[in-house]
């Protein structure tokens, strides 16, 4: 793009037919046995905390590292997720951010397989959402049926909730907070993350507007505090071959687990539940431990599973 920063190469028209956003007749990712046709992947993982949690860096609360580590680590692991994929259309952030979110609101996973049209509309909303939080204003989501019967009041009413119905105007030097008690004014993030791409925080809010630009850490900092939710990110780890946790086939070949990179929004925001995200490799699930890239080139979205295999339920309002 013009500005620096990463879009997708894919038109988006080419995932999302330009009718009704039906998608095509092929799954808009690599095609795998391992991902079904709900788009859930077929195996579950294991969660770990970070390496990084240790002493004065323990994000404590509800969904602080005690929630995830096990009893008695040598013999069980901590939580366990199920995995969804979605689009990699240069929205992946926005699309599992709103695949967790619709979850957490309603206890039902969004249908996007044959008509994504619903999904869509949100990850947009949540991008423009995150613009204006970055920008220092905060806002509320409001619902694809209120926008789709030509009812704005419910998205404003959203958008003024937040505020206590107040009059809202920008506010760049508004504190939005990271993780911890770690808080940071709203135009220092946004500097910082333009400064990457050698740009003005103008030229970087602008672009972030446009469909199929990657998302990143400011953004869910941004959608954290405006949804009052911690967002929780996730990167994949390979469990060894040898690791006495493994079982079944799974011994002698080792298998794919994840570990918290982020509790964005925690503790502050823990009592209304949690969303999870995963940053992963696009190629996954089919690439093997330590051949996948670290930093990450798509987003996942995760959600909490007992042992037994059920989902657990969200919070809902």
């Amino acid at each position: 793009s013009p500005t620096g920063l990463p879009r997708s190469p894919y038109n988006t028209n080419h995932v999302f037919k330009s009718t009704n956003h039906t998608l095509s007749g092929t799954p808009p990712w690599n095609p795998s046995d391992k991902i079904g046709p709900d788009a859930f992947l077929t195996d579950k993982v294991p969660g770990f905390p970070g390496e990084w949690e240790e002493g004065d860096n323990i994000v404590k609360g509800k969904f602080g590292t005690r929630y995830l580590t096990p009893e008695d680590p040598s013999t069980s692991y901590g939580e366990v997720f199920c995995l969804r994929q979605v689009p990699g259309d240069g929205n992946c952030l926005f699309h599992s951010i709103s695949l967790a979110y619709l979850h957490h609101m309603s206890g039902r996973h969004e249908p996007f397989q044959e008509d994504s049209t619903r999904l869509r509309w949100y990850s947009d909303r949540l991008r423009e959402v995150s613009v204006e939080g970055l920008k220092g204003r905060r806002v509320g989501v409001g619902t694809y049926e209120e926008a789709s019967a030509g009812d704005s009041s419910g998205t404003e009413k959203s958008r003024n909730h937040l505020r206590g119905g107040a009059k809202v105007s920008y506010r760049p030097k508004m504190k939005l907070y990271l993780q911890g008690r770690t808080r940071l004014p709203a135009d220092a993030l946004v500097e910082s993350a333009a400064a990457q791409y050698n740009i003005t925080s103008e030229e970087y809010l602008e672009s972030m507007k446009l469909d199929s630009t990657w998302g990143g850490g400011p953004e869910i900092v941004a959608l954290s505090n405006c949804l009052r939710l911690p967002i929780h990110v996730y990167e994949l780890c390979w469990i060894d071959k040898a690791d006495k946790r493994l079982s079944g086939k799974e011994i002698g070949h080792g298998k794919w687990g994840v570990r918290r990179m982020a509790c964005f929004g925690s503790p502050k925001f823990d009592d209304k539940g949690c969303l999870n995200i995963l940053s992963c490799d696009c190629r996954f699930p089919d690439i093997r431990g330590k051949k996948n890239i670290k930093s990450g080139n798509h987003f996942m979205a995760m959600f909490p599973s007992s042992k037994d295999g059920e989902m657990k339920q969200p919070f809902i309002k």
